[in-house]
């Protein structure tokens, strides 16, 4: 088995590695969203597929795909976290043997190939230290774990919420002032250390952070000298809604709903066209999604109290380590 480094300098080819994961969603966000969420255009992103390359979008429809295949993703501006689809978790060969051994196979090229697998920055950088010899995967599909558990020295597990595109998205402006006091804004440089401090559940690094400035959405003080930020939202790397966080003073008003709705809207702007062919599909027709953990039973009630959105299983962020796994790859 080999894996095939996708040219991200292409428009062509990000657009066709896109429509090969467009039929899987929701279960290809984490890695369609990869894509679309600015860290191509900052050439921070890396990406892998089980199946030749494509150039064209031409090719990918003309592409025999493989009856079961993986697409990868890194980010150095994820904090060298990576994301794993494999078309088995919506399309069943029917045979589990046949695609476990895929998966395994697949995560095993990728920490043995030292010209075209895991960069080395991302076994040594990440928001939360890491023991040596291990890579972190966020959003690992619930269905692979059991086959690659032996390696698995970190596991987090989380609940998944989706939510399908609008058909006719308001046209309200997301940054708005809500009352006298407060206005809805993004987040700016300045906000940066203060951010980070406050992400515990989900560390992020300080690059991490600001890199997400512009798909992001607070709420502060209009006036005064103290205008940090009391509540913010933010979409990752990966196409998610994440960095959900209200002060605990601020806490039961309606501020974390808030910011969600805002979000939304932001993004639906932001991705808006009037082209009658881009506007039915991903990103400009806006999916979003996000991760739990189980017992946040706040934030549980307040994704399920959103219009749309509803539970589509179970994740992991992972370490994997790199041992013996990669013996058995042939």
């Amino acid at each position: 088995m080999s894996l095939y480094k996708v040219d991200i300098t292409s428009k062509d080819t990000i657009d066709a590695i896109a429509g090969i994961l467009r039929p899987h969603i929701p279960q290809s966000l984490p890695v369609l969203g990869c894509l679309f969420s600015g860290d191509i255009e900052d050439s921070a992103l890396t990406i892998w597929t089980t199946f030749s390359p494509i150039t064209t979008t031409t090719d990918s429809l003309n592409h025999t795909l493989p009856p079961i295949y993986s697409v990868i993703c890194h980010s150095s501006l994820n904090d060298h976290r990576f994301r794993f689809f494999c078309s088995a978790e919506t399309i069943p060969t029917g045979d589990p043997k046949t695609e476990d051994t895929h998966v395994f196979r697949t995560i095993g090229c990728l920490l043995s190939d030292k010209e075209h697998g895991a960069p080395p920055e991302a076994w040594a950088n990440g928001a939360t230290p890491k023991p040596a010899g291990v890579i972190e995967f966020g959003y690992f599909p619930d269905r692979w774990i059991t086959c690659l558990s032996s390696y698995i020295t970190y596991d987090y597990p989380y609940l998944v919420f989706a939510c399908p595109p609008r058909e006719n998205p308001p046209r309200t402006p997301w940054n708005t002032s809500f009352d006298h006091e407060w206005e809805v804004s993004e987040l700016d440089e300045s906000d940066v250390n203060f951010v980070q401090e406050r992400l515990v559940h989900f560390p992020r690094s300080r690059e991490s952070v600001k890199a997400r400035i512009h798909y992001s959405v607070c709420i502060r003080r209009k006036d005064g000298d103290n205008r940090a930020p009391v509540a913010w939202s933010g979409i990752l790397s990966d196409g998610s809604t994440g960095m959900l966080y209200v002060e605990p003073d601020m806490r039961r008003k309606g501020l974390g709903r808030m910011c969600n709705i805002a979000l939304r809207r932001k993004m639906e702007e932001m991705f808006a066209t009037e082209d009658l062919e881009e506007k039915s599909i991903y990103p400009r027709a806006r999916w979003e999604y996000n991760a739990i953990h189980d017992d946040n039973e706040a934030s549980v009630r307040l994704t399920k109290s959103l219009e749309g959105w509803e539970g589509i299983g179970r994740r992991h962020c992972i370490w994997i380590r790199n041992w013996t796994i990669t013996q058995h790859v042939s």
